[in-house]
């Protein structure tokens, strides 16, 4: 217990976690099979990560862009796709949810790459979410903002 609480602090002090998770109370299984999905790929660029949000009144799960024309995907509660809110050819995505990101509420990190501390060095400064602005973080840049550290925040 001792030890758990000690590598966190390490990792805040570095400027992130190593390990960033926060989970619900209840996370669904299929946020499990997601990040064991991923910890199965090669690190990402940026390295993904699970974002917790509230969106027209449900739980909704945003995966950012990793790089370049890729959109980014925003499930609901159940795992079911329900838009890509930016990213892709255009960088706004697909159109079917263009107010996630006035609209989105209650920032929660649920998971973030640990590899990308091994990966990238000592360049935490992908990891983080970037400051809230009004409440909101605001990316206009296919999730690649960099900014201070943001720690997880708990039980969603």
């Amino acid at each position: 217990m001792k030890f758990a609480m000690i590598v966190g602090l390490i990792g805040i002090a570095l400027g992130g976690p190593a390990a960033c998770v926060a989970r619900p109370a209840a996370q669904p299984a299929w946020v499990d099979t997601l990040i064991a999905t991923f910890q199965a790929a090669p690190v990402a660029n940026p390295p993904r990560r699970i974002v917790h949000y509230r969106y027209r009144d449900q739980r909704v799960y945003y995966v950012p862009a990793t790089c370049c024309d890729r959109p980014s995907v925003l499930y609901d509660a159940n795992g079911g796709v329900l838009c890509a809110p930016d990213g892709g050819m255009t960088g706004r995505g697909d159109g079917r949810c263009a107010d996630f990101h006035d609209q989105r509420s209650e920032e929660s990190l649920i998971w973030s790459d640990p590899r990308a501390l091994i990966e990238h060095g000592a360049r935490t400064e992908s990891m983080p979410i970037p400051p809230a602005v009004g409440g909101i973080a605001h990316r206009g840049d296919n999730g690649r903002s960099r900014s201070a550290s943001t720690p997880c925040t708990g039980a969603v």
